[in-house]
């Protein structure tokens, strides 16, 4: 959690600077989400081994909320909640929320277009019948900006998240997985 101390105290130093242009953008992703996927096959097999007939479909894309103030140097500090996952059923419920905190640089700010790093730390807040525990990660992402100078603004991102969730299978005992593991997203900021 050292790690996760410091990332605050920059994220606070860098808030409180005071520049003039800067400015907060908001606004919504559409995100496809890897690691999903695995998360669905053990609840499947876990329902099979308990004597369920299981026919499911997974739907690995949803919807998340991305904010980010950038400075006039191209520094950027960012929070970003989802995508949100859910497995629902008579035998079986999972949730999963994931969180995020990052820093990052955007390489051209006046431009109206630019590529963009971050990188932070993310928590994912997990509950479900086969879910023992959760561990928070580190989260990386490049992306591309267009539009930047207008009143909204488009980009794609693609991300990885640590973040890990362990499982309890019939299969195998227990199972460590990293539940949003890639995604790539498509974002509209306001």
């Amino acid at each position: 959690m050292t790690y996760l101390k410091g990332l605050f105290l920059v994220a606070a130093v860098l808030v409180s600077m005071s520049v003039s242009a800067s400015q907060w953008r908001t606004g919504v992703a559409v995100s496809y989400v890897s690691g999903i996927n695995d998360v669905t096959d053990i609840y499947e097999d876990n329902l099979e081994a308990e004597g369920y007939s299981v026919d499911s479909f997974t739907w690995p894309v949803g919807i998340a909320f991305d904010a980010h103030y950038e400075f006039d140097s191209g520094m950027r500090f960012g929070v970003g909640v989802g995508p949100m996952a859910a497995i629902i059923s008579d035998e079986a419920d999972y949730y999963e929320l994931a969180s995020n905190v990052t820093i990052g640089y955007t390489f051209f700010p006046s431009s109206s277009a630019s590529p963009y790093v971050k990188a932070g730390v993310s928590v994912h807040f997990i509950d479900g019948d086969y879910v023992e525990s959760n561990d928070p990660g580190l989260l990386a992402a490049v992306g591309y900006e267009w539009s930047r100078d207008s009143g909204m603004m488009y980009s794609v991102e693609l991300a990885v998240d640590t973040a890990e969730a362990t499982f309890s299978t019939y299969r195998s005992g227990e199972e460590d997985i990293r539940t949003y593991d890639a995604m790539v997203s498509f974002i509209v900021k306001f």
